[in-house]
């Protein structure tokens, strides 16, 4: 957007939405309308076609930490950065939906039930019982946090 940030949140509704995926959905659905009209100037359609599902994943993640000014701390997957993760499952239906395109428009399309983990600071908060029990420091014997246990786990975590 030509260096300026634009983030996705949920701090207000007017959309109606429950949750960032339903934002992420939504901001979808309008920029594929917008795109499917045939007044829009060659400008405005050459800008909607540049946000990506990648685009809109990184507006929900890097971007939306970049505004609050905590890029430093968070929105990458990083050594240096907490460790803050959701784990997404492409079920079918997500597959079909998101056309299986790349984990991104997973991401974009993906509902509530397709979330199977979500770690912040590197601790398991919510998700399915297998999900959680393999993130788990415990469970994969780290002692240097989630984002080393991933690395060093990363072949256990994949079965």
């Amino acid at each position: 957007a030509h260096g300026i940030n634009v983030a996705l949140g949920t701090d207000w509704s007017p959309t109606g939405s429950k949750n960032l995926l339903d934002e992420l959905k939504i901001a979808r659905r309008y920029i594929d309308q917008e795109l499917d009209k045939g007044n829009l100037s060659a400008r405005h359609r050459k800008a909607l076609s540049e946000i990506t599902d990648q685009a809109l994943a990184e507006m929900v993640t890097e971007n939306a930490y970049k505004a609050m000014n905590i890029f430093h701390l968070a929105g990458k997957v990083d050594p240096n950065y907490q460790a803050d993760l959701t784990l997404i499952a492409r079920s079918a239906t997500n597959r079909k939906k998101s056309g299986a395109k790349t984990p991104y428009s997973a991401l974009v399309y993906a509902e509530q039930s397709d979330v199977s983990l979500v770690v912040v600071k590197g601790q398991p908060l919510y998700g399915d019982t297998a999900s959680i029990s393999k993130a788990s420091c415990q469970s994969l014997n780290c002692t240097k946090g989630i984002e080393n246990c991933l690395e060093s786990n990363r072949e256990k975590l994949s079965s």
